[in-house]
């Protein structure tokens, strides 16, 4: 794996970790709604960050596959 693809993967790894404590946090004040709320916020958040991380992973997939065959 090329470092390129070791940033995003790990970027991606901290913003969920990331999204996952803000989530707690957030959710924590609404006591019998804590999962309800949790699932709402987070899920979307998660969702979105992994999404990205696969648009460039793809991305870079593609320009590194491009510069190989001389594009």
């Amino acid at each position: 794996m090329n470092t390129q693809r070791r940033l995003v993967v790990l970027g991606m790894d901290l913003l969920l970790l990331a999204e996952l404590t803000l989530c707690m946090y957030w959710s924590a004040p609404h006591g019998n709604a804590m999962a309800a709320v949790f699932l709402k916020t987070y899920l979307p958040m998660a969702a979105a960050t992994v999404g990205t991380a696969w648009f460039l992973l793809r991305r870079i997939h593609r320009v590194s596959a491009a510069s190989e065959t001389g594009r």
